[in-house]
């Protein structure tokens, strides 16, 4: 998450807070001060350098808080400031403030904040300045020391946003005690309605009690403040180096009536957190989202808005350089998908062949496996027990048939499931057989059905048809006419 360094130069006092964005909001995670080496003198770079080694895990971003920058308030047209940009805004009241101010407007840069609405439709503006010289040089300081300014808030701004951030009073009077002044802000459901100072610190404060030195102006001036903000029926917040000062806060109520309460900040190091109620009021505002919190502190940076503007001649170029290199951009992506898809095409193509050659591979194991099968059973079930059956019955058709008979055909007669001849798809029965041949009379094929009916292996035999047929047989000499008988004959063979 974002954190911040935050610095308060309070005369012989220097104050660091480091404040942290978290999850569930801001923290306060370090709180401590240090005396300064000559009271008045500007920062150096030992200074920080002595200051954030002491501690851990310091951040790099820096604002300052420090009386240094002044802060006067004017009044404008509300109509107007609602139609103005920031960066005119601050522009438009660096001059209107001059008069009020003790700093050239010319050599100083600024800041602002827009207060309530006021009558006859003007709203109040409270502007901030410092000569652009001290900004330059705090600014070179801090990078010496390693640390980024963002941005320098007067001290007016800050205790009292630290007010209105801790304590949820609907009215109240936040009072910070400094070493060189008294601030007061008067609050209305947490926003800043009013501010005031009086030149005159804890010390003047310390001296009137001890008798030492009688300041009644400082007296009536903090009277006259608390009487016109009603300071009697209001709550006191006190922050600042005398929050915690029992003599300060009985200065308080016997001079004035008003009792005062000290600031609560939830710090996780120091207890005494609303002494650093400066520090931590420009860290919060540093840490909050949304530009209206920084506009009162002094930067300079360039604003966006006025960059963006100024440089509105180059914006068709932004524009075609965007789309060239949109469409440049596309055309690579294109060009990497197309890549990307031929690449794995190879690996997809090469998976293919991969796979044919492993499945031809597989079908030739299989053939292989069927033949060492095959082998396997003739050798070791009596697979040519059917071969040699075969070869007994045709031997035997062969020795049976008279000498003027001859076998043409013997083949397994074909069955379908009711055990009626068929063709095609039919199943082949194993002892049945169709034996075709011719014979030169029928007597010779009724003493060959006679003859393969005394086989021990014959169960029956069928003459089927004969059919007599007509042929010229070639002698020597001439060629004469002969006849001979077709025929077709069954065998059924027993099962063994």
């Amino acid at each position: 998450m974002f954190s911040i360094l935050a610095l308060e130069l309070d005369g012989p006092i220097i104050r660091a807070a480091v404040l942290k964005q978290t999850v569930r909001g801001i923290r306060v995670i370090e709180c401590l001060e240090s005396s300064r080496p000559s009271e008045g003198e500007s920062l150096t770079a030992e200074e920080l350098e002595m200051l954030i080694s002491r501690i851990d895990k310091c951040p790099r971003s820096l604002v300052v808080v420090t009386p240094q920058v002044e802060m006067v308030e004017i009044t404008m047209e509300a109509k107007r400031v609602e139609k103005m940009k920031p960066y005119q805004i601050r522009e438009a009241v660096r001059w209107e403030a001059e008069p009020y101010s003790t700093l050239p407007a010319a050599e100083c840069l600024s800041g602002f904040e827009i207060g309530h609405l006021m009558e006859k439709n003007e709203t109040g503006v409270w502007v901030t300045m410092l000569p652009q010289e001290d900004y330059q040089e705090l600014k070179r300081v801090t990078a010496e020391a390693g640390l980024r300014l963002k941005r320098v808030y007067p001290p007016d701004l800050c205790f009292s946003e630290a007010a209105a951030h801790w304590n949820t009073e609907l009215e109240q009077i936040a009072v910070n005690i400094g070493h060189e002044s008294i601030r007061f802000a008067l609050m209305l459901n947490g926003e800043s309605i009013a501010y005031r100072m009086v030149p005159a610190g804890i010390e003047a404060i310390q001296g009137y009690l001890d008798g030492d030195r009688v300041d009644k102006n400082m007296v009536d001036a903090v009277r006259d403040v608390l009487a016109a903000w009603d300071g009697r029926h209001k709550v006191i917040v006190t922050s600042g180096c005398g929050a915690l000062d029992r003599m300060v806060n009985g200065f308080f109520r016997r001079e004035f009536g008003v009792k005062g309460e000290p600031l609560h900040i939830p710090a996780e190091i120091s207890e005494n957190a609303a002494v650093f109620a400066n520090a931590v009021g420009a860290g919060l505002r540093e840490l909050y989202f949304g530009t209206s919190w920084k506009t009162p502190g002094i930067t300079d940076a360039a604003d966006l808005a006025k960059l963006i503007r100024e440089s509105i001649h180059i914006y068709p170029l932004v524009a075609a350089a965007v789309v060239i290199a949109f469409f440049f951009g596309h055309y690579f992506w294109i060009n990497h998908q197309i890549n990307v898809v031929e690449q794995e095409t190879i690996v997809l193509t090469r998976q293919r062949d991969h796979l044919k050659t492993l499945d031809e591979e597989q079908k030739k194991l299989e053939k292989e496996r069927n033949l060492l099968s095959t082998k396997f059973d003739f050798l070791t079930n009596d697979a040519d027990a059917a071969l040699n059956e075969k070869q007994i019955l045709f031997n035997t058709l062969g020795a049976c048939a008279p000498w003027d008979l001859q076998l043409k055909e013997v083949k397994s007669a074909q069955v379908d499931t009711k055990g009626k001849k068929t063709k095609g798809a039919a199943a082949t029965a194993s002892n049945l057989w169709d034996i075709s041949g011719t014979s030169g009379s029928t007597a010779s094929i009724h003493n060959y059905v006679a003859a393969i009916h005394k086989k021990d292996w014959c169960e029956s035999i069928q003459l089927v048809s004969i059919k007599l047929s007509s042929s010229k047989t070639r002698t020597d000499e001439e060629i004469e006419p002969s006849s001979s008988y077709d025929f077709i004959l069954k065998l059924k063979v027993k099962n063994s």
